[in-house]
């Protein structure tokens, strides 16, 4: 089954999208924009990043139109070296085939002629992820419900294969490993990672079930509900960085990496 577009590719042409995803994060901060294990360079996470933003903006109604409608920008929510914002540029697209209503000229950084042109007293904020900053922050105080069931038979694929064969054992493991994370967090409040999915921050928390003093095999996803939190699923390295990612990058020395 062919995978739909998303919103950003349905709203503009990105002519040789690879090679425009360079260009922007070269402008940008440095940071992994690929997974450890990609050998060839499609800056994926810089995708799916922009992509969700540019969703979140929309639901926002923050992306900056001329009067005209002609020329369009919206707020990465990146930065260039010199903390500069970095805006996407967009005009319409007048291709007679154009599928799409916009064509992507190219990233503007805030003190760009071409922007300040066209936006000047009207340049977008950036996504707004921080009207409840209590979601963003674990709570070890309030009680954690945990869908067991759920998690296992749902997500069985994920976990180490060599864990894949005793439910029973799996469930052991994964209760210990959830106890040991909850002492992590305790202690350090940072351990719990938010992310920003299917428009809701909820919080990351890494279980270890092979090694607890090596990398963490999995993300345990807490929902925030009335009176406590709930984890119903997990997710693998890669879907949890994409996510938290949205939000911010994550700290060099946190648990989860590209």
């Amino acid at each position: 089954m062919k995978t739909p577009r998303s919103k950003l590719l349905e709203f503009a042409f990105f002519p040789e999208i690879d090679k425009r995803l360079e260009d922007i994060a070269i402008l940008a901060e440095p940071e992994p924009w690929d997974y450890s294990d990609t050998l060839l360079k499609r800056f994926s996470i810089l995708q799916n990043y922009l992509e969700r933003t540019f969703e979140k903006l929309t639901e926002e109604e923050n992306i900056a139109y001329t009067a005209s409608r002609e020329h369009v920008c919206f707020n990465t929510g990146l930065l260039t070296r010199n903390r500069e914002d970095i805006f996407l540029f967009f005009q319409t697209n007048k291709h007679p085939a154009a599928t799409s209503p916009y064509f992507f000229m190219n990233a503007q950084k805030e003190s760009d002629v071409l922007i300040n042109r066209y936006f000047s007293g009207n340049l977008p904020y950036p996504a707004d992820y921080f009207q409840q900053p209590e979601l963003l922050i674990c709570n070890p105080h309030l009680p954690l419900t945990i869908d067991y069931d759920h998690i296992i038979d749902e997500n069985t694929n994920r976990f180490p294969e060599p864990l894949r064969g005793n439910r029973y054992a799996l469930r052991n493991l994964l209760k210990g490993a959830i106890e040991y994370t909850m002492k992590l967090v305790r202690n350090n409040y940072r351990t719990a990672v938010p992310q920003y999915f299917n428009g809701h921050i909820q919080l990351l928390l890494p279980l270890y079930l092979t090694d607890p003093h090596g990398p963490a095999d999995l993300a345990l996803v807490l929902y925030r509900e009335e009176g406590g939190y709930v984890a119903r699923t997990c997710l693998t390295m890669r879907m949890a960085y994409q996510n938290a990612r949205i939000i911010v990058r994550p700290d060099a020395e946190s648990w989860l990496k590209p």
